[in-house]
C-alpha cells in the first residue's frame, strides 16, 4: 500500500548551514531517551560509527587502502545499527510495562528519516556503494559566534551511486511517489556535496533519538 503523502513533509528536509565537528547526541536528547536503554545504546552506536566511518588511517590504525574498505564498511554498520533501534524497542518498552506502539522511522513526518530507513536497505541489499573524498574550505568555530570562526580546509566523503533510478528498485519505493523520490535523493546528493554522508546521518540519528523523546516521553523531567 502507497504511503499517504500527508504523513510526511517534504519541507521539513533539513536546510543545512552548518557541520559538526565532533559527533555526538545532545545530551538533553540521551537523557531524555536513557529509559529506552537498547534503543538509545544503538543510537549511540550508530553515531559513534558513524564518526569512525570518517576517520583517516592514523585514527584507525590501519593503512590507506584498508582504511577504505573500512570507512565504507562502518558506515554500512552505522545505517543497520540505526534501523535496528526499530526492532528492538519492543524490548525497551516491554521493560517499561508499557504497550505503546512502536515508532518507526517512516512514521515520522521527517523525509530524511524516510530516505536513510531506506539508504540501509540500498547499501545492504541492492549496491555496494563507494565513498569518494573531497576538501573544502569552511568556517571552524561556535556558531553562537560566528564573527570568532576561522577558515579551515576539510575533507569530505560522498556516497556514490545513489539515485532515484536505484531507490525506485527497492521494495518500499512504492510508498513514495516518483516525483518524492527524486526531491529527496535530488536532497541528499545536494547535501552530502556541502557537508559530507556523515553529517547526513548524524543529523538523521539525532532526528530519530528526539521523535522517539517526543513519542514515548513527551513531558520530560
Amino acid at each position: 500500500m502507497k504511503r499517504r503523502c500527508d504523513e510526511y513533509d517534504l519541507a521539513l528536509l533539513p536546510k543545512m548551514g552548518y557541520g559538526h565537528m565532533w559527533f555526538a547526541l545532545d545530551k538533553a536528547v540521551g537523557d531524555r531517551i536513557s529509559p529506552l536503554r537498547r534503543a538509545s545504546e544503538r543510537i549511540e552506536n550508530s553515531i559513534k560509527l558513524t564518526w569512525f566511518s570518517d576517520s583517516d588511517d592514523k585514527t584507525l590504525h590501519c593503512t590507506a587502502d584498508d582504511t577504505r574498505r573500512l570507512r565504507e564498511g562502518f558506515l554500512r554498520s552505522a545505517l543497520a545499527e540505526l534501523v535496528s533501534v526499530e526492532e528492538i524497542l519492543c524490548l525497551d518498552l516491554a521493560d517499561l510495562r508499557r504497550a505503546d506502539r512502536i515508532l518507526r522511522m517512516n512514521d515520522t513526518p521527517l523525509p530524511h528519516l524516510h530516505l536513510v530507513r531506506e539508504l540501509r536497505n540500498h547499501e545492504l541489499h541492492l549496491r555496494h556503494g563507494r565513498l569518494s573524498e573531497f576538501s573544502g574550505e569552511r568556517l571552524w568555530g561556535n556558531i553562537a559566534r560566528p564573527e570568532d570562526a576561522r577558515p579551515l580546509r576539510m575533507s569530505f566523503w560522498i556516497l556514490e551511486g545513489v539515485t532515484a533510478e536505484s531507490f525506485g528498485q527497492l521494495k518500499n519505493a512504492k510508498r513514495y511517489s516518483g516525483d518524492e523520490i527524486r526531491t529527496m535523493v535530488e536532497w541528499f546528493n545536494e547535501t552530502q556535496a556541502k557537508w559530507g554522508v556523515h553529517e547526513i546521518l548524524l543529523r538523521t540519528a539525532s532526528g530519530y533519538a528526539e521523535a522517539l523523546g517526543a513519542q514515548y516521553f513527551p513531558h520530560p523531567t
